[in-house]
């Protein structure tokens, strides 16, 4: 079954990404922030990650850089 990480800071949109994406048969893991997301990618190991950009703390495009330059050097 494939993953996908959904970031998002609004809890009902979360929520909404999730259960569409898991009545098509994903397996879905959530958070709220970017640091969160960021750990969570790189211990769950997803095959696709859909993330707000406007997160609180760490932003979704430093995440993303974050995520992006570890597994450069995996």
């Amino acid at each position: 079954m494939k993953k996908i990480l959904v970031v998002d800071d609004e809890e009902s949109i979360v929520r909404l990404c999730s259960a569409v994406l898991k009545a098509k048969g994903y397996e879905v893991l959530a958070t709220f922030d970017g640091r969160e997301a960021v750990d969570l990618a790189r211990q769950a190991e997803p095959d696709l990650v859909i993330m707000d950009v406007n997160l609180p703390g760490l932003d979704g495009l430093g995440a993303a850089f974050l995520l992006r330059s570890k597994s450069r050097h995996a």
